[in-house]
């Protein structure tokens, strides 16, 4: 694999670790909370099952208890009733009383014969009542012919005692279960009747805080249902037949019942007693903390899932950042190195590291320059106190630059330009020296015959500049001769900004000049026309161009220049030659020179298209009229 495939490998596996990483986290805490959920559901399921059946315990050894109580009195009154050589009926009630005072389950005891008329009774309010044989599972006579064992359980009444079960005064608060056991005597068909006290259970069941969400029902052997306690919505005849078929192989037991098995019924049973004892707990609602601790632990996840996804993320852009500089570090220096020259050294100046352009350069292999100085290369031009300065710079962590020659392998020499870098760790300690080389004898060449050929051309300039000024200038007046003025013309028509502009013409002629000449001699002459055209250039501006045609006559261009504001320069340039004479020195004698001028003005009102010659014309006509008119005037002429 080449280098910058590998390279380009290297980010691709930190990004995938990274996500990687980042999904491995979710998992681990989705993990983490679906199995806090399952445990938590589970030792919910658990205390629930252990709740529940510790409660059928309690209760129904307490049914037990008081049923055994029950059935014992009467066996006992029906093994006395055996034993009596007289009639059963004949037991006195206040024996009976007794026999039931320290009971609270038992509210009478009563004895009934094949006719259902009470015989005796705890309770004397009960004695001779005729008894509904409803009461009873079957009658006195055919209960006593099975001969079974076990006394039976009735059903739940709202009365307090059997004469207000004949009389029918219901009870809001009292409720009654019947317990019964058949025998003959003597070939008579009877049975001792007991009243259970059904508020005793209930009072039990309100003191140890039972809650509303759970059912107690109390089955005889059958599966009727006896009595039932915060009644759930629930089939019982279902739960019936489903008791009585688990039953037969467990008398203790528990299952879930209903729809979604939303009930939770905990069974107990015994062979010593006709009932079947039941809680049945509403799963759905008793689970509500369940579903509410659920949902914080749901909360807490997400929780934590947006904060290590933030913090994830925060972290994943920092190292984006951090590839992303690396790569253009790596590109950057992978470019330098392969443009520029490099080499790295130690502290001690011993080289470590050379790339291919600098041994091209040098001429040298690797193997014959790691380890040694850059001294190799020395080509004796810098003095010593050039690398003593180079030195102290780079040893005190800063970068120098500079240009020194070199010498390579073959002797050659070659100029260098270079760039040491000392590279710090993070402490600031200067671990090694960089240094970046880049050859420039062929540029300082190529600068040293331009700046040969740059005086060259400098020279000649200079020359053809001198040229020019004795070709374009009036000798005497040092201002634009005619040859000046023709290309001053030809090259305002070549400039499209002015093409469009106004342009005048001046035609400036002295008067009498010829006076001056004859009068004071041509020295005397030449000096004025100097002095007076020191004092027109001083009215025009430096666009414009004043130029002497011969003699005594000159013109001047005004470039941008409407007739109104020539006609004004003409009358400053008129002024400035009548206002003073010309003063001359000659020969310790001075000399008072008067003089004026006549102007003529022509003004064309665009450049585009115009006739330069007719425009000329225009101001020497316009001159003409001037001398004609007097002298010293200024006459015009608008094309």
């Amino acid at each position: 694999m080449e280098p910058n495939q590998t390279l380009a490998l290297r980010p691709r596996v930190a990004r995938n670790l990274f996500l990687l990483g980042w999904v491995t986290l979710l998992i681990l805490i989705w993990s983490f909370y679906l199995y806090a959920s399952f445990k938590a559901e589970t030792t919910f399921e658990r205390n629930l099952i252990h709740a529940a059946q510790t409660e059928a315990i309690v209760l129904e050894d307490h049914i037990d208890r008081s049923l055994a109580g029950v059935f014992n009195k009467l066996v006992t009154v029906q093994k006395l009733s055996e034993l009596l050589p007289s009639s059963p009926a004949q037991i006195d009630p206040a024996e009976i009383t007794k026999l039931i005072d320290d009971d609270r389950s038992v509210r009478s005891l009563s004895l009934v014969d094949d006719s259902s008329i009470v015989l005796t009774s705890s309770n004397p309010e009960n004695i001779g009542l005729k008894l509904n044989e409803n009461l009873f599972e079957m009658s006195v006579t055919e209960a006593a012919a099975t001969e079974m064992s076990l006394p039976q359980l009735g059903a739940v009444q709202p009365y307090r005692d059997l004469s207000d079960l004949v009389t029918q005064q219901a009870s809001k608060t009292q409720k009654l279960m019947l317990a019964s056991l058949a025998f003959k005597k003597n070939n008579v068909s009877l049975m001792w009747v007991a009243t259970i006290n059904l508020s005793l259970f209930e009072n039990l069941w309100q003191r140890i805080s039972h809650n509303d969400d759970t059912e107690i029902v109390l089955f005889d052997d059958r599966g009727k249902v006896l009595l039932s306690y915060h009644p759930q919505e629930i089939d019982h005849r279902q739960l019936s037949a489903e008791l009585l078929k688990r039953i037969e192989s467990r008398q203790i037991g528990h299952f879930y019942f209903g729809k979604n098995n939303q009930f939770l019924v905990v069974y107990r049973t015994s062979s010593q007693q006709p009932k079947i004892f039941v809680t049945i707990s509403n799963r759905e609602i008793q689970s509500a903390p369940l579903k509410e601790e659920k949902n914080e632990m749901r909360e807490l996840a997400l929780g934590l899932m947006l904060v290590f996804s933030i913090l994830f993320w925060l972290v994943y852009g920092w190292y984006g950042r951090y590839e992303k500089a690396v790569t253009y570090s790596s590109n950057l220096l992978r470019g330098i190195t392969a443009h520029v020259m490099m080499t790295r050294t130690d502290l001690d100046g011993l080289i470590v590291e050379a790339n291919v352009p600098f041994l091209d350069m040098t001429g040298y292999s690797l193997k014959e320059v790691i380890g040694q100085n850059h001294r190799m290369f020395n080509s004796g031009m810098q003095s010593a106190e050039f690398y003593q300065v180079l030195w102290e710079t780079i040893v005190r962590g800063d970068i120098w630059k500079g240009t020194f020659r070199n010498k390579t392998k073959g002797g050659h020499l070659i100029w260098v330009n270079a760039t040491i870098i000392p590279y710090r760790d993070q402490w600031g300690k200067v671990l090694h020296y960089t240094a970046l080389f880049s050859d420039i004898t062929r540029a300082i060449e190529i600068s040293e015959r331009f700046e040969r050929e740059r005086k060259q051309r400098e020279s000649l300039e200079h020359m053809n500049n001198a040229l020019r000024t004795d070709l374009n200038l009036d000798h005497l007046t040092h201002v634009a001769n005619r040859r000046a003025l023709d290309q001053f013309l030809e090259e305002l028509q070549r400039q499209h900004d002015v093409l469009d502009a106004p342009i005048s013409v001046l035609m400036m002629d002295l008067d009498h000049f010829k006076v001056v000449n004859d009068t004071w001699g041509h020295e005397i002459g030449d000096e004025v026309l100097k002095n007076l055209t020191r004092r027109w250039s001083a009215q025009i501006r430096s666009s414009d161009m004043l130029a002497r045609l011969g003699g005594e006559e000159f013109t001047a261009v005004l470039v941008r220049t409407q007739a109104k504001n020539a006609s004004l320069v003409a009358e400053k340039i008129r002024i400035a030659t009548e206002s003073e004479p010309v003063v001359v020195v000659r020969e310790g004698k001075v000399l008072t020179v008067p003089i004026t001028v006549s102007i003529g003005i022509a003004t064309v009102r665009q450049l585009k298209g115009a006739d330069l010659k007719q425009l000329y014309r225009a101001a020497d006509e316009a001159l003409y009229e001037a001398k004609h008119s007097g002298r010293n005037c200024i006459r015009q002429r608008i094309l």
